[in-house]
């Protein structure tokens, strides 16, 4: 994913320029050295191939595909400031980097094999624009605001200047510039913004409020700039598969930047989480259980994983035998499941029946798992597919249970089963834990396959 983000997109351009030997011919290939060589080349290539260059994994330029930017505020203190927004836009696409010139460039010809360079490049353009959709909610200056619809974001006559460290590093006799912390600064003379649908359509409000955004555009981009920096900075980089603390830094970013899904990689949605069904059945009757229960949930939205902790994403036995392991451990505060049950059964001495809306809600969840699997080609390619799960544990602090139309409606029997049912929250939770954990590992399986047959061992990992 970070070959759709701006700077990336930029290092992996200028790296290509001295080292790749798929560069189209009417590209010159520059000596590391020679910085003159590398702004002209780049600028060319810029201008002449905004289409992208597949050959050396260069996706479009101009337009760029740009999944996500959001703006939370939820820090303290929020109500003395200006402004203050919860704003997302989304599927945007960024147009004009084929206009812009890159000036400046220094630090490329210190780079050797195992030594760390500090690197810059300024880069310079008439106009660039974000067109897309947004949501949007708070407060601008005294004024409330919210809406969501297309919008329109130009920013005229940019000044962005990139500092980011170079590294050689060689594998299998070929030399290789790793890129990472991105320090970006931006600089525009004016932002022109235009929000449609603003106040639920109301044309008067909506017209007003661009007039004023406009009119106050230095408050506006000075809280737009440091989402879009980030944007551009996003350090999603390929990872070796050995590289666990890279693997682990990925899947964070991946987790908050992606959870809504990534549809050119074949990321489905990780928040929320579609599960068609869980069953839990009790097959025997046993009378010494204090539980015996036919349950089945259907319809859940899941919701939470979005703000969960990656602790670690380890892959390991991979060798020549083409197997391997993947153990991963998330932490996530809260996970809130909502959907249709039907149950009967027993609890402790008491039955208990219904159908209807269900919400269940975990707090501190900690998941483990390791998974296998193994490498497998496909038209001469290697791909990633995961075969099963090995192993896997799951703890909660606490569940929150919520049945609705218990006992066909009879609201006494049902609020006194749901208070029951929460105060032995321990003991349903161990009916329930198999089954979940059996279901949510299959559907992480489905998601890991989902983007490993999209996408190829090479383009998804250094080789």
């Amino acid at each position: 994913m970070k070959k759709e983000l701006f700077i990336i997109v930029i290092s992996n351009l200028m790296i290509n320029i001295v080292i790749a030997d798929r560069v189209p011919s009417d590209i010159k290939k520059c000596k590391i050295t020679d910085t003159k060589c590398f702004e002209e080349q780049f600028n060319y290539a810029l201008k002449n191939y905004k289409q992208g260059i597949p050959s050396l994994g260069v996706p479009s330029i101009d337009p760029l595909k740009i999944e996500k930017i959001e703006i939370s505020e939820n820090n303290q203190g929020k109500s003395r400031r200006p402004i203050n927004l919860d704003m997302t836009f989304t599927d945007i696409d960024l147009t004009g980097l084929s206009d812009c010139k890159i000036s400046n460039v220094k630090g490329w010809d210190t780079v050797q094999k195992d030594f760390k360079s500090n690197m810059e490049l300024t880069i310079k353009g008439p106009v660039l624009k974000l067109a897309g959709q947004y949501t949007i909610k708070g407060r601008v200056l005294i004024l409330p605001i919210e809406g969501a619809g297309d919008c329109e974001l130009s920013l005229e006559n940019i000044l962005i200047k990139v500092n980011f460290t170079g590294q050689g590093t060689e594998n299998n006799g070929k030399r290789y510039i790793k890129i990472t912390k991105p320090v970006i600064s931006l600089k525009t003379k004016k932002l022109n913004t235009r929000l449609e649908n603003l106040f639920n359509g109301d044309m008067r409000l909506s017209k007003q409020m661009n007039i004023f955004l406009n009119d106050n555009w230095r408050d506006i981009f000075e809280e737009l700039k440091p989402a879009i920096i980030e944007t551009f900075a996003d350090d999603v980089e390929k990872c070796s598969i050995i590289d666990t603390s890279c693997l682990t830094n990925k899947a964070q970013i991946i987790l908050k930047k992606y959870y809504k899904g990534y549809e050119p990689m074949g990321l489905k949605s990780l928040d929320p989480i579609k599960v068609d069904s869980i069953k839990v059945s009790e097959s025997t009757e046993d009378q010494k259980k204090s539980i015996n229960l036919n349950l089945f949930f259907k319809k859940l939205n899941v919701y939470g994983v979005s703000k969960g902790k990656i602790n670690y994403l380890k892959m390991s036995n991979y060798s020549n035998s083409k197997n391997f392991e993947i153990d991963l451990s998330v932490s996530v505060p809260r996970l809130e499941l909502i959907g249709d049950y039907s149950i009967n059964g027993k609890i402790l001495l008491l039955p208990i029946t219904g159908s209807g809306k269900c919400n269940l809600t975990a707090e501190n969840v900690d998941v483990k798992v390791q998974l296998n699997g193994n490498l497998i080609q496909h038209n001469g390619k290697d791909y990633l597919f995961l075969q099963k799960i090995s192993s896997a544990d799951c703890d909660i602090s606490h569940v929150f249970i919520d049945l609705e139309n218990l006992f066909n409606g009879n609201k006494v029997l049902g609020e006194g089963m749901n208070k029951f049912l929460n105060e032995n929250w321990m003991e349903l939770w161990k009916e329930l834990r198999p089954a979940f954990i059996k279901t949510f590992g299959n559907i992480g399986i489905d998601v890991a396959n989902t983007v490993f047959q999209r996408n190829t061992f090479k383009k998804l990992f250094l080789t």
